[in-house]
């Protein structure tokens, strides 16, 4: 397998040009006018400005191992924001200190278009290099049978990098959990003995117990084939995500230190964005609020539908949406729960149906584009809702969280979240819970930038919506 990190660099600099001359070509058009700038900066110093920014940028980036495969989207997302966000600040104190006085939109749009011109020219080039057979990562599994069947999950979960599972392999698996494991994963090959490595191969270590398995010997023996290999660590109870490491010197140990302060801090955050986003959202989306408003109000029935969910700390409120199904829709529904056994069943397991006959025609295409979820930034606003977060859930639906409800009470539910971004309507209910207490034990500034990221993505697909 040919792994090169010449085309992700390729990229990477094809999106810095585009975004330099995309945001100067903007400004042309917006102003009329070629960039202003002052006799003490020239537009070639300009120019050089931004091919050091692009060749920091690469550097940078090859340092965050965003060049190599295994490095996850997610991470990538918070590199590139922190990078834009850092050589902004830089651009203007550069231009402060020289006295220049060059257009402020250009020089923040051209850093801000970076972070979605670098997204977009690293999935282009990962398509390429899919089809080129150029993107997978040959991959063994050693472990544990807890540990190593939650580590398959989270592997496959990961649609940006291509782990290739060749073998997995349970030392100190008895035969009965070897059956069972092979039996959930039938496409896998499960063995005891430790193979022969490659210097191609990623060895994923995940055991269940800290003495499981030798991992001296394990790891000698990985190195010396020239393999890299990664550590799934035997915690379970508690999220470790954005845990702090401390190493010792000397002492084979790590300390994983949480820090609750900086996390109050980001809640602070959190809370400005989701109203400095419904705000921006609303003006920006005026037009189409106007216009759904308009359809939808040509059926002689109301334009916004207000349902009663549960929120923070158990609280109810009214969900807000465009109301995208027939006025008599109560009436509708109990025929069809009473008349069609079939229909039944599936609301009963998921509350939807997915061929809906209460919906209108301006509903369908509202659904499938999330439309009818703008008016909930009034509820962003009104501090019931956020912009991401676990999906609202009515009275009913309380009963299947179990004791995740907990997870689900301790924060405002979001317009979006993660089980919309991970398959939307077509995974299950449980996957659905999972998901939100997931989030809630994982949340954090970033993984609300990538879920808001990967929404606009999911939406334009209109897949698993309904």
């Amino acid at each position: 397998m040919v792994r090169t990190i010449f085309p992700l660099i390729i990229g990477d600099v094809i999106g810095f040009i585009l975004a330099f001359i995309l945001s100067y070509l903007t400004f042309i058009l917006y102003t009329g006018v070629d960039l202003p700038l002052s006799k003490q900066i020239i537009p070639l110093e300009l120019l050089a400005f931004y091919v050091v920014q692009a060749i920091a940028g690469v550097l940078y980036f090859l340092q965050k191992g965003h060049y190599k495969l295994s490095t996850p989207w997610w991470q990538q997302v918070k590199n590139i924001s922190l990078f834009c966000i850092f050589s902004l600040l830089l651009l203007c104190f550069l231009f402060f200190v020289v006295k220049a006085d060059p257009s402020r939109f250009f020089i923040v749009l051209s850093l801000i278009s970076l972070i979605p011109l670098l997204m977009m020219a690293r999935q282009l080039t990962r398509q390429i290099m899919v089809k080129r057979n150029q993107w997978s990562i040959p991959t063994i599994i050693i472990g544990g049978f807890e540990n190593a069947t939650e580590t398959i999950y989270a592997l496959k979960s990961e649609g940006y990098v291509n782990y290739d599972i060749k073998e997995i392999i349970l030392p100190k698996a008895t035969l009965a959990q070897m059956k069972k494991f092979q039996d959930i994963h039938v496409e896998y090959e499960v063995k005891k003995d430790i193979p022969e490595f490659n210097d191609s191969d990623i060895i994923i270590i995940c055991p269940d117990t800290r003495r499981e398995l030798e991992l001296a010997e394990l790891t000698g023996k990985i190195t010396a084939a020239g393999a890299d290999f990664a550590m799934v660590p035997p915690i379970e109870g508690f999220s470790y995500y954005g845990l702090q490491p401390n190493y010792f010197f000397g002492y084979n140990i790590i300390l994983l230190r949480n820090p609750n302060k900086l996390k109050r801090l980001n809640q602070l955050l959190k809370n400005i964005i989701d109203r400095a986003g419904a705000v921006f959202g609303l003006l920006a989306l005026s037009p189409i609020f106007l216009f759904v408003s308009y359809k939808v109000k040509q059926d002689g029935g109301p334009v916004f539908f207000g349902h009663t969910r549960i929120g923070k700390d158990g609280k109810s409120f009214k969900c807000w949406k465009f109301r995208s199904m027939v006025t008599n829709s109560k009436e509708v529904l109990d025929d069809i729960l009473a008349n069609d056994p079939a229909a039944r069943d599936e609301w009963d397991r998921d509350f939807k149906l997915k061929n809906d006959p209460r919906i209108t025609k301006i509903g369908t295409l509202i659904r499938k584009t999330s439309i009818d979820e703008i008016p909930q930034l009034f509820n962003v606003l009104m501090g019931e809702m956020s912009l991401v977060g676990p999906r609202p859930i009515v009275k009913d639906e309380v009963k299947y969280y179990g004791s995740m409800i907990k997870d689900y009470y301790s924060v405002n539910p979001g317009i979006t979240g993660l089980w919309q971004v991970s398959g939307r309507n077509d995974i299950t209910y449980d996957q659905r819970v999972y998901l939100d207490s997931w989030y809630v034990r994982h949340w954090s500034i970033w993984t609300d930038i990538v879920i808001i990221i990967k929404t606009v993505f999911v939406v334009s697909k209109t897949t698993g919506a309904y």
